[in-house]
């Protein structure tokens, strides 16, 4: 199943990323890495860098080479918001 990630570099996020790839879906990241690590992103994992609250997301993913015809094709997303950090 192709899942789509939002803000899934912080540490909830990338171990819920690692378990999905564990599972066997393709997974899409799309976070900002205002507060997350790009190291903390599964390997496995496409990862898209953006800024959800840009209006122009849209564009934003197209330039990341994410094509309309890929975002489409997502069985799901994950969109958990929070300014938290571990540690």
């Amino acid at each position: 199943m192709r899942i789509f990630v939002t803000s899934g570099s912080g540490y909830i996020r990338s171990v819920m990323t690692e378990m999905l790839c564990d599972g066997g879906h393709e997974v899409t990241v799309f976070d900002n890495l205002e507060r997350g690590h790009r190291e903390a992103v599964d390997p496995r994992a496409k990862l898209v860098v953006g800024d959800l609250r840009r209006r122009v997301v849209g564009e934003e993913l197209r330039r990341r080479e994410l094509s309309a015809a890929e975002r489409a094709r997502f069985a799901g997303d994950f969109a958990l918001w929070a300014y938290e950090s571990a540690g």
